[in-house]
């Protein structure tokens, strides 16, 4: 435990030099995405915690960066990734009153509820941003030991060891012009054009968990994204280069934010039999 953790605050040092921010800085914070993995890709299984570092310090300065909507809803998400890991039972007494398309009044009111029953339990993951890093840390390896039997019939290998990712969080709930999805560089059941699911204003991990419906667009040529999706169009033309690197079709998980396209993972993506032949001829 004590290796990992020294492992983990090495990967944030060099995140903090990459994008020029600082966890638990008031004037330019480092707000963080922490994924787990395994080896094999098994899609919304590990957990995710996202927006981690966020303290009373850093409140003010969420407005002026991503607005008072987004800064709402950032800090609702925050509150509700710590309740929901602290205590599951408690945040299952919650979970109702958390709807998209609510006020930033209404975000901040549900946030505020959360933080008390946080408060109540351990009131450090509120205020201290090291203190949730650690706690998510530890999360994910209990995960990891709870459902190893399950994750055993994915594995390959007979060592097995879950990965810490760390990535400075991309905020795609600014307004309704952000989106995150996944992005197939083919269409999986027919096997021409490109496939997109998606939703605006939400975190892309509601997507791969199954708590939201996502939309769905068929785009036959790059042309067709460009309107309503920029991102996607200034994209398009690296889907085959993925392609040519994986040697397979490819499954993009992405956020789109001002026209800006940002990778947060990609992997081989399965075609029905049908697609791939489509595809391959």
């Amino acid at each position: 435990p004590e290796e990992r953790e020294a492992r983990l605050w090495e990967a944030i040092r060099d995140l903090e030099v990459l994008s020029g921010r600082r966890l638990a800085d008031p004037d330019n914070p480092l707000l963080i995405a922490m994924r787990s993995a395994v080896a094999e890709y098994v899609p919304g299984f590990m957990p995710t915690y996202l927006n981690v570092g966020l303290t009373p310090e850093l409140l003010p300065g969420l407005p002026p960066r991503y607005g008072e909507e987004g800064a709402a809803r950032i800090r609702l998400n925050s509150r509700k990734t710590i309740l929901e890991a602290l205590e599951p039972e408690t945040f299952r007494l919650v979970e109702h009153e958390i709807r998209p398309g609510m006020s930033v009044e209404e975000n901040l009111a549900v946030a505020r509820r959360l933080e008390a029953l946080i408060e109540r339990n351990n009131p450090k993951l509120l205020w201290s941003a090291a203190e949730q890093v650690r706690f998510f840390l530890s999360r994910i390896y209990d995960y990891f030991g709870g459902h190893l039997t399950a994750l055993r019939n994915f594995m390959l290998r007979e060592v097995h060891y879950p990965a810490v990712i760390v990535q400075r969080m991309v905020c795609t709930v600014i307004d309704d012009q952000s989106y995150a999805g996944v992005l197939y560089s083919r269409h999986p059941r027919l096997g021409t054009g490109v496939f997109m699911q998606y939703a605006r204003a939400v975190y892309g991990e509601d997507l791969m968990t199954g708590r939201l419906q996502a939309e769905e667009r068929h785009f036959k040529s790059r042309e067709e994204a460009r309107r309503d999706f920029p991102a996607v169009y200034h994209f398009w033309d690296r889907l085959g280069q993925l392609e040519a690197i994986f040697r397979s079709p490819v499954m993009v998980e992405f956020t789109g934010v001002h026209g800006t396209f940002t990778i947060l993972q990609v992997n081989p993506a399965e075609l029905t039999g049908s697609g791939m032949l489509t595809a391959v001829m």
